[in-house]
């Protein structure tokens, strides 16, 4: 595909997150910064570059680039890219603190402090749906009631590249979460999802924490259903 397209943005992204899905993270790298270079300053390609640091374990690099999509990203899609690029970035400090259960007082500090300093809505967690790129799009709905029947979409929607979040709002009871391969999409077998929710904590950033699903997403209009209950999947 690069051989024939070297230079057409839609090659190089599908080509970077496919090399990406396959844990091949320094190879999407090199696809992704020729996106950059094709469109230069674009929050959804700075995105993209990010996930790529954060699969190689570059975790400082990931998350500047991340505060950098967060801060002035996402403007024509009214700032949604940039609440995504947020999400992503806490969660992936909030990961790397449970994670580093050794880590020295000082490095904990760091990243505690680079989680306060990452805009986050007001709510009590954020379901993050990351699933890897290949034949298979994934979409997410969400019902926030246990007695609603009415599924919405996913509050932030970057399926293209692999990402969704929803808002879970303070008081909510259970919520239900639909992942579904999208119709003309479908491959015919499972495709996995990791699933997270971000759970905040009003007054302290240091108390939040990760719980933490992979679900196997059968083909057909049903999908996988999980069930959130504010501390755990179900």
């Amino acid at each position: 595909l690069v051989e024939r397209a070297p230079r057409d943005p839609w090659t190089l992204g599908y080509v970077g997150d496919r090399l990406r899905a396959e844990g091949l993270h320094e190879d999407a790298l090199a696809a992704y910064l020729r996106l950059d270079a094709a469109m230069p300053d674009d929050p959804a390609v700075t995105l993209r570059i990010a996930l790529a640091h954060a699969g190689a374990g570059r975790l400082d690099v990931a998350t500047r680039l991340l505060d950098k999509v967060a801060q002035t990203g996402g403007r024509g899609d009214d700032g949604r890219l940039g609440e995504l690029a947020s999400i992503v970035s806490a969660s992936l400090l909030t990961n790397a603190r449970q994670s580093q259960k050794q880590a020295s007082a000082e490095i904990d500090a760091l990243l505690v402090r680079r989680l306060a300093q990452t805009p986050l809505p007001d709510v009590a967690s954020v379901v993050l749906v990351r699933s890897a790129v290949n034949d298979s799009t994934i979409e997410v709905s969400v019902a926030r009631q246990e007695k609603d029947k009415d599924e919405l979409p996913a509050d932030l929607d970057a399926s293209a590249m692999g990402l969704s979040a929803v808002r879970i709002e303070r008081g909510g009871g259970v919520a239900r979460l639909r992942l579904r391969q999208a119709a003309g999409f479908a491959s015919g077998r499972p495709t996995r999802a990791l699933v997270t929710a971000l759970v905040l904590d009003s007054q302290d950033r240091s108390r939040s924490r990760l719980v933490t699903r992979e679900v196997d997403i059968a083909p057909g209009e049903k999908g996988t259903e999980l069930r959130w209950t504010g501390e755990a999947f179900q």
